[in-house]
């Protein structure tokens, strides 16, 4: 099952927090899947979850990842 959720935003001082976290969780996550589209079409492989959280690591303090707390992009034990 597919969970989607929208999101409202008003510019005020209150919400920039939160518009950076989840505008950030947004790139990531959309970001994690043209990486794995990409390689599985030149490899017809899937790409392994460990790979997936070290290029993660590697990204995070190249981009703008680091911003906010991004522990989730780095720690394998958030991930499921």
């Amino acid at each position: 099952m597919r969970v989607t959720y929208k999101y409202k935003m008003y510019h005020s001082k209150n919400n920039k927090h939160l518009h950076q976290t989840i505008n950030l969780a947004g790139r990531a996550y959309n970001h994690g899947i043209a990486l794995r589209r990409r390689y599985y079409k030149l490899t017809r492989k899937h790409l392994r979850q460990y790979a997936l959280i070290k290029h993660f690591a590697k990204l995070v303090p190249t981009c703008n990842f680091e911003v906010n707390n991004s522990m989730v992009l780095i720690d394998p034990e958030y991930v499921d």
